[in-house]
């Protein structure tokens, strides 16, 4: 069995989020939807401490693959990867990446010195993104604008609000349903609440 992780634009739309499992041997296919790996949980919970996760865990089978499109849509650092490789060797479970520096690689779980210096190439990766972002806030903070969505939210009056619910542990998929904007205008929001992120300047 293989059990693909779409993001949600693949799968539907966010009424649909999730991974998709398919079942031989039960008459026609069928699918199996649950919940974004992502959007289950707090950015700061590791990925086996998170709803979706603790829920795809319960589909999954000795040599099962699971697919994901992006590593960081599954693991936010070295310390969540490294996690999620020891959960598929302990559960015999194969990890495949379809983009990103680890497309190549057919068993990310696999225990060989290639794949670990792979995974940490995934990890640079990452990190990589993270400070190219900061960066590029930091210049838009510094000239006085903004980036994303955030003047559709300040016109709301909802940007407080939506920082006090992150703060609470609301996650950015949710808060980004409940206002009818984009992940990105909230992203945006709380940009300096993100893990790893630096505070912006106070405005001029």
């Amino acid at each position: 069995m293989t059990i693909d992780y779409l993001d949600p634009w693949v799968g539907g739309g966010d009424d649909q989020p999730g991974f998709l499992g398919q079942f031989p041997g039960h008459g026609p296919t069928p699918t199996r939807w649950g919940a974004d790996l992502q959007q289950c949980g707090h950015l700061l919970q590791g990925a086996l401490d998170r709803a979706g996760f603790r829920r795809l865990a319960g589909y999954v089978r000795p040599r099962d693959t699971l697919t994901v499109s992006e590593l960081y849509r599954l693991c936010r650092d070295l310390a969540d990867i490294l996690a999620v490789r020891g959960w598929c060797q302990q559960h015999q479970v194969k990890l495949h990446v379809l983009a990103g520096s680890l497309l190549g690689i057919t068993d990310l779980a696999a225990t060989d010195t290639t794949t670990t210096m792979l995974v940490s190439v995934g990890q640079f990766q990452r990190d990589l993104q993270h400070e190219l972002t900061r960066e590029g806030l930091a210049v838009a903070w510094v000239e006085g604008s903004t980036s994303g969505g955030l003047p559709r939210l300040v016109q709301l009056g909802v940007t407080n609000q939506i920082r006090q619910a992150y703060r609470t542990g609301a996650s950015i998929a949710a808060l980004a349903r409940e206002h009818g904007v984009s992940r990105g205008a909230i992203r945006t929001a709380v940009a300096d609440l993100l893990p790893d992120q630096p505070h912006p300047p106070a405005p001029p």
